[in-house]
């Protein structure tokens, strides 16, 4: 592969190593590339599991810690705490769980676009492009009748 120098091909290898292995352990150790990561802006949500490592071993692992989770909040309630949201151990995505939440949000946009027409992205059909406000006609005075 090195020879035929087929490069996608070995960086795509690479890319699917394990985190585990002794290039994620080089990578984690190299200070440069620490410092170029830290200058990057942070990114939202949580990690991200890979199938490929959700073994049944994690699994029982990622029950075990939503139960201790929610034990720890249920003892907390007793003594009058206020319960917190729970956070649950990281699941791998399938692509039919990822098309089955954009479907979910385009009907949710959907709804709220023929609710609530002058909040996002508005319908043709009710004469707002975009919710921009449309300019109204001045109320006419009426003509006076005469006796």
């Amino acid at each position: 592969m090195w020879q035929s120098r087929r490069w996608r091909h070995l960086l795509n290898i690479i890319d699917g190593l394990p985190r585990n292995s002794a290039y994620h352990e080089a990578l984690s150790n190299d200070i440069p590339l620490a410092r170029m990561l830290s200058a990057l802006p942070e990114r939202k949500g949580g990690p991200i599991r890979r199938m490929r490592e959700f073994s049944a071993e994690v699994e029982v692992l990622s029950v075990c810690a939503d139960r201790l989770a929610e034990l720890i909040q249920a003892v907390g309630a007793t003594k009058g705490a206020k319960p917190k949201a729970i956070r649950l151990m990281p699941r791998p995505v399938t692509a039919s769980q990822r098309l089955a939440a954009r479907r979910r949000k385009a009907k949710h946009d959907s709804i709220v676009a023929r609710m609530l027409p002058n909040r996002g992205k508005s319908t043709p059909a009710l004469g707002r492009a975009g919710g921009a406000k449309t300019a109204r006609a001045k109320p006419q005075p009426e003509p006076h009748e005469a006796p």
